[in-house]
């Protein structure tokens, strides 16, 4: 009989391992096809509006969105619930400087909105191969920060993880750079690369701030206040541009109606609880698997064939995530 008990809370045991695992690398996989979208919504939506438009018609309908799900919370959760007993003791401690709290997030807003905006300007002013290409080097940026300024440890098995994974990236995008038949090194083009890496390294920069502040805010909350902040830098360059805010046809309006519910909210409410898991450093090594799902769908029902250079920039990635994972550095630190 006691051997019988130990082994069902050993299973038990078991399930709840097996189920904290693969919850959070499920959700972080679905939030990655949700946000492959992005590319696509923002092609559709350049041809009536400008960058500042579609950002922040993206953001209004994020913001919108995220602000009603709070109100949803609030009201659906039971007066005599104890916010106190879902705190963590970090969180305690933050609620004595505030202002600290305050400060990185609108440090967050301003850091991510500006990498958002480089990336766009990057792809109106080089080859999409290009700005994905460079962009991709992020996990770098932020393996560089994380060792250098924060302390984070990783071991070699990590780092060989990140290199086969950035390798295969390049593989992704080789093919279409040998044959391209743009002007790779005219001053235009040019400043669009270094837009395009210099996107990478805001973003790095990105990451580590939200994984930083997510040890002391819940998800939802950051993400409404990163939109709201957003939405407010954002309104005066639409302001001054003067161009149309909102789309005129119905495919304007579903590709900002998918940049905001689909690419915003899905994506990065996954994304973000992914957070609560993952170094940011790791996860951005697993952003590199975001053109998977775009070329999975355009094979099943575009008829793209598959070059080898996809096959094998997919497969370097995947092992360079395996890599990565079952080495040190991966997880999130609970400190």
């Amino acid at each position: 009989m006691l051997n019988f008990f130990s082994d069902s809370e050993a299973k038990n045991d078991l399930d709840k391992s097996f189920y904290a695992v693969t919850t959070p690398f499920l959700f972080l996989i679905l939030g990655i096809f949700a946000i492959s979208s992005t590319a696509i919504f923002i092609k559709l939506g350049l041809n009536e509006l400008s960058v500042e438009a579609i950002i922040f018609d993206r953001l209004l309908i994020a913001t919108i969105t995220f602000v009603c799900g709070n109100l949803v919370s609030h009201l659906w959760k039971s007066p005599t619930d104890n916010d106190n007993d879902t705190i963590s003791p970090t969180a305690k401690e933050a609620n004595q400087i505030n202002w600290i709290i305050v400060g990185l997030m609108i440090l967050e807003s301003i850091t991510h909105l500006t990498g958002r905006y480089i990336y766009m300007w990057a792809l109106q002013n080089t080859t999409a191969v290009n700005a994905l290409t460079l962009s991709n080097f992020t996990p770098i940026f932020t393996f560089l920060v994380a060792w250098l300024f924060i302390g984070k440890q990783f071991d070699r098995r990590f780092l060989m993880g990140l290199a086969i994974a950035v390798g295969g990236s390049i593989c992704l995008t080789l093919e279409d750079w040998l044959h391209s038949e743009n002007q790779l090194f005219e001053i235009k083009a040019i400043l669009g690369d270094g837009a395009a890496l210099l996107s990478a390294m805001v973003y790095a920069l990105a990451m580590l701030q939200m994984e930083k502040l997510l040890r002391y805010l819940p998800n939802i909350t950051f993400l409404t206040w990163r939109c709201i902040i957003s939405l407010i830098l954002i309104t005066p360059f639409v302001w001054i541009k003067g161009d149309s805010i909102f789309p005129s046809t119905t495919t304007g309006w579903l590709a900002i109606l998918g940049l905001g519910l689909i690419c915003e909210v899905i994506a990065r409410s996954l994304i973000t609880y992914s957070f609560k898991h993952f170094s940011s450093t790791f996860l951005t090594i697993f952003f590199l698997i975001e053109p998977f799902p775009v070329a999975f769908f355009a094979w099943i029902f575009v008829g793209e064939f598959l070059s080898p250079f996809n096959v094998m920039g997919f497969v370097l990635i995947a092992v360079g995530i395996y890599l990565a994972k079952t080495g040190k550095g991966s997880d999130r630190d609970n400190d």
